[in-house]
């Protein structure tokens, strides 16, 4: 990144604190909820009528910073709006309305049409939004209450942005490239310095650790769970282990690319330490460092799973196609990422503001690898599988519709607080792929694999 991508970066830091900021008053103060987000929502229709492509590039950026879009919202009656909703009707109308305008000026010689028309998978997207109406219909004829039916489907809708993002982003316009990179890039970082934040509150246990834990409790930008170490879980890290492999990647790359191009034209020991120190590469370690130790303090079994399976196969596909010295040198890179993201969570829990025991961390690590199947989290999953076997198999091609419900015992602490025989129905599950089996059905979920296969 160049010097002035780096002062977008701290700018946009600044306006995201800022919104953080805002958030917890709204939180705070009830009255200040309503005005901050009707200022909110019109500055990004503003946005979007100027300049739509980065308004659908500001509502990428917060899947990644508000986690489940909570960050601000309206209570109207039962139904909660939240402003990755608003967020998302002002795109689809904008871009509809310029859709349309368009059209009807240059037919189908219109730049949004031709974009949208040459997309490659069209028709297996066709069929996914058919087989997801379908289930929406289904959902509704169900008798299920429509809240629950419009709040399970409502997800799906956000695969519409794909038709503003193929009309809209034109990677040979290296502004918006440059301006893509610089907001995702810190949404990401951004994401990470929040976990450490709030590593920060918890393990230290500030005075204000409760209200904060009620904030994000409401807003539900995470799940923050005490213990041998306090567990720092928010749904959008996810995006924090892709943006590891993306720096992991740049950063083989660019070395590669130094390591090759060497005036000795032979292996230079020298050389090669001088290119793994540049100035590059080095961000692009200690951003590795950031993710990572986001990643470790999720405590999230499946993201660390999912991390490891996929460092061995890039470690695999490396020895594959280049050689073994590649691949020590890729290995060596992960390593030392690694070293700097337990450094990174270490230092922020020595910081002389309480009492906190760092080497509960490994406690901590030790205890959620080794937990075994009676542990609750677990426990739950296991007995919800199943019950939601046996409702998958009443309709297995075509699913039961969006809402669809399922009773099961668990074991969740919090269920067991409000029922103590652990009866708990809901139409949102842990096992995300037979989630989305049950609702559209074994044909929907086919398409929808195909269309992640083949993207």
């Amino acid at each position: 990144m160049n010097r002035l991508e780096w002062k977008k970066s701290l700018a946009l830091w600044f306006i995201v604190l800022a919104l953080e900021i805002w958030s917890y008053l709204a939180f705070s103060l009830p009255s200040f909820s309503l005005p901050v987000f009707i200022f909110i929502a019109i500055g990004f229709l503003i946005i979007a009528i100027y300049k739509i492509e980065y308004a659908l590039i500001g509502a990428f950026a917060e899947l990644i910073i508000g986690s489940m879009g909570h960050l601000f919202f309206l209570e109207l009656g039962d139904f909660r709006l939240s402003i990755r909703i608003a967020f998302w009707l002002i795109i689809i109308l904008v871009f509809a309305f310029k859709f349309l305008l368009q059209f009807i000026k240059q037919k189908q010689e219109s730049l949004y049409f031709q974009r949208i028309k040459n997309f490659g998978f069209l028709n297996i997207f066709s069929l996914l939004g058919i087989v997801v109406i379908f289930a929406f219909i289904r959902g509704l004829l169900s008798g299920t209450p429509i809240m629950i039916v419009i709040n399970d489907f409502n997800s799906w809708l956000f695969f519409l942005l794909i038709f503003p993002f193929l009309a809209l982003i034109d990677f040979k316009n290296r502004k918006l490239v440059s301006d893509l990179k610089v907001i995702l890039f810190a949404s990401i970082i951004w994401l990470s310095l929040k976990t450490l934040f709030l590593l920060v509150v918890f393990s230290h246990n500030l005075s204000f650790a409760l209200e904060v834990y009620s904030w994000l409790r409401k807003t539900l930008a995470g799940e923050m769970t005490a213990g041998i170490w306090p567990r720092i879980f928010i749904q959008s890290q996810i995006f924090s282990g892709a943006a590891f492999f993306v720096f992991f990647v740049l950063a083989q790359v660019s070395l590669k690319k130094a390591n090759s191009t060497l005036l000795t034209g032979i292996h230079n020991s020298k050389a090669c330490l001088k290119n793994f120190l540049s100035r590059d590469n080095l961000i692009l370690i200690f951003s590795s460092a950031l993710t990572f130790s986001t990643i470790v303090l999720s405590f999230s079994r499946s993201f660390w799973l999912a991390f490891a399976l996929v460092i061995g196969l890039a470690l695999i596909l490396i020895w594959r196609f280049y050689n073994f010295k590649e691949t020590i040198t890729s290995l060596a890179w992960l390593i030392i990422s690694f070293i700097f993201g337990f450094i990174l969570i270490y230092f922020v829990i020595i910081l002389p503001l309480s009492q906190f025991n760092s080497s509960n961390l490994n406690k901590g690590l030790s205890k959620r690898l080794g937990q075994d199947s009676s542990e609750p989290a677990l426990a739950s999953r296991w007995s919800l599988l199943p019950v939601l076997w046996s409702e998958i198999k009443e309709a297995p091609l075509l699913g039961k519709g969006f809402g669809a419900e399922i009773t099961y015992i668990s074991s969740d602490p919090r269920v067991l607080e409000r029922n103590p025989n652990g009866e708990y129905r809901t139409s949102a599950f842990e096992w995300g792929y037979l989630d989305i089996w049950l609702k559209i059905g074994i044909l929907g979920l086919l398409i929808y694999l195909i269309l992640l296969l083949k993207v």
